[in-house]
């Protein structure tokens, strides 16, 4: 190739996206290694643990357990065990007590991680200030891994949907999206479904350009892969099962033409997700494991965070209360929708967008189909837990984000077209301020002071690792954050029971309680939740006013980093009084 071609390359051809290609990897990788550095504070969310914790089970060789065990999920083993196994409840090991609430893909992926010598979960406690653990550092680079992939993925997309200025726009606006970033760095499989998820809608558009082509070869091809993503999405959470409903509907609809293979593709994802019904079924005797709880719960019983859907106990059919709790997601999903969007202006275009008529007709089913899987993932999540943080694995709407931006950034286009504008500069100029205020949140957020090294309080990673030499393996402890004492110390670790009767017949009927540690999350409770409300029973530990007649764990050590925060309960003296 002569000179002169290459460097026309460089300027306008092939060359040129490659090299703006490299730079978005690059700025990627920037301002990853940025959030880690200003923002990362240890994993603070229960899925980010609990799912670090099945994924050390796995690595480990003890396959798809828990180490977290739910007061619910432990009643309804033994009740299965009891009344359809004719087994003993007392045969309910706790030391190998499977999961039967979360997915199991991304433990799975993480798992992979976990297994190389880099990781090391033994980690001195004293390091982990200065350095972070590594097992979740390790969790993070591969959620970046996750993001960085999904966001090619978006860029193909928009491109094959619009034209490479869209493409460019949105994956910019993608890789500059704070909410994206969070999510990123709190390692939960929210990226992983986003990825699974736009990579089943370029599929399908693939798919519905072929057909319209009268290309059938690539429909025989693309519309099953699209199942098979679908199928990993559901696989890496449960909730989105409820997508299959405008999964059907699209296929049979988009390709009313090709019936047989659209039936095949339905076929292949009710395939797909069998074994996962079986699985959940074969371990808990109900094909939808520890969830069926969740989805006939009340409002009252659900509560106001997320751990409180680990005391419910099914007690049959209400409907009046999915109805209501279903309203309220719905209502809470109005109300906060631009909040649950990650606050991003593409977005609300995307709303916008529905008064253009896009002249292809695939560019109109797929915006459809977008639609009706924001409905049913609302749907979904407000059977489950109908008011959602943001920054949440039950956030119904972020999973859509790149679809919906997609959509966004192409109607800001139309109205930039629309306002006749022909000055390059003028355009570059608009174009560079819609992306700023997209970009706001994540300027913001990288601004100092920056967050702290632990996310204390409640959790503090190096005295929760210290713990270990306390708690023996094989013992079971018992906690107010037990899915953090599972995932640091490596323990079976209880769930506190709501009151000392659930206690007494774990301890006596099932399996001892060895120890109890009580942190700032029971001190931060209310006097009246204490005195006469959910701890009642727990009173007079929280109090510290003694010990409860007949409790087994009479020997109580205040640990640090403060001596008032952290109180440790055992059976026998396990460290010195402080």
């Amino acid at each position: 190739m002569a000179v002169h071609d290459f460097i026309h390359s460089l300027e306008l051809g092939r060359g040129r996206r490659l090299i703006l290609l490299f730079s978005i990897i690059a700025i990627s990788a920037f301002v990853g290694v940025l959030y880690i550095f200003l923002e990362f504070s240890g994993f603070h969310r229960i899925s980010s643990m609990d799912n670090a914790q099945l994924a050390r089970s796995l690595a480990e060789g003890r396959g798809f357990t828990t180490n977290y065990i739910r007061p619910n999920n432990l009643a309804q083993l033994r009740a299965y065990y009891e009344t359809k196994l004719g087994r003993p409840a007392a045969e309910v090991a706790v030391e190998r007590f499977p999961e039967i609430n979360r997915a199991p893909l991304y433990p799975v992926l993480l798992s992979i991680i976990y297994r190389t010598p880099a990781v090391n979960f033994e980690q001195d406690p004293r390091e982990i200030l200065d350095q972070g653990y590594r097992p979740e550092i390790a969790a993070i680079v591969f959620n970046q891994l996750v993001f960085t992939a999904s966001a090619f993925v978006l860029l193909v997309l928009a491109v094959r949907m619009f034209d490479w200025r869209v493409g460019w726009l949105t994956m910019t606006v993608y890789l500059t999206c704070n909410a994206m970033w969070l999510f990123t760095l709190s390692a939960m499989p929210t990226n992983l479904v986003i990825l699974f998820i736009a990579s089943m809608t370029l599929c399908l558009h693939e798919a519905i350009w072929a057909d319209e082509s009268d290309n059938t070869w690539p429909v025989w091809i693309l519309l099953p892969m699209s199942a098979v993503f679908f199928g990993l999405t559901v696989y890496t959470q449960y909730i989105f099962v409820w997508l299959l409903i405008p999964y059907i509907l699209f296929v049979l609809v988009a390709f009313r033409f090709r019936l047989l293979p659209a039936l095949v593709t339905v076929g292949l994802v009710v395939a797909l997700m069998a074994p996962m019904y079986l699985y959940l079924y074969q371990k808990s005797g109900n094909p939808l494991g520890g969830n069926l709880q969740l989805l006939i719960a009340s409002e009252a019983e659900l509560g106001a965070t997320e751990v409180e859907k680990n005391y419910i106990e099914a007690s049959g059919g209400r409907i009046k209360s999915i109805l209501r709790k279903t309203i309220e997601g719905f209502s809470n999903a109005f109300e906060h929708f631009f909040s649950l969007s990650g606050s991003s202006l593409a977005v609300v275009l995307f709303l916008v967008s529905f008064l253009h008529p896009f002249k292809r007709r695939r560019v109109l089913l797929l915006r459809l189909f977008v639609a009706g899987m924001l409905f049913f993932s609302i749907l979904g999540t407000s059977l489950i837990f109908p008011s959602p943080e943001t920054l949440s694995e039950l956030n119904p709407i972020i999973p859509f984000w790149p679809l919906m931006a997609a959509y966004g950034v192409a109607m800001f286009f139309i109205l930039l077209d629309r306002t006749g504008i022909n000055l390059a500069l003028l355009r570059g100029v608009i174009i560079a301020i819609f992306l700023l205020l997209c970009a706001t949140p994540m300027i913001l957020q990288l601004l100092p002071p920056g967050s702290p090294r632990v996310m204390y309080p409640p959790y503090h990673p190096p005295m929760l690792r210290f713990m270990t030499k306390g708690v023996n393996p094989g013992e079971m402890m018992m906690s107010d954050m037990a899915w953090a004492t599972a995932w640091y110390t490596n323990r079976t670790s209880l769930l506190m029971p709501k009151n000392l009767e659930q206690f007494y017949a774990i301890h006596g009927d099932h399996h001892p309680v060895k120890a109890l540690l009580l942190t700032p999350i029971t001190w931060e409770e209310s006097l009246i939740d204490i005195d006469k409300g959910k701890l009642e029973n727990w009173a007079v530990l929280i109090k510290r006013e003694g010990i409860p007649e007949g409790f087994p764990l009479t020997f109580p050590t205040a640990l640090p980093p403060n001596d008032d925060e952290y109180l440790f309960f055992s059976d026998e003296r396990r460290w010195e009084s402080q």
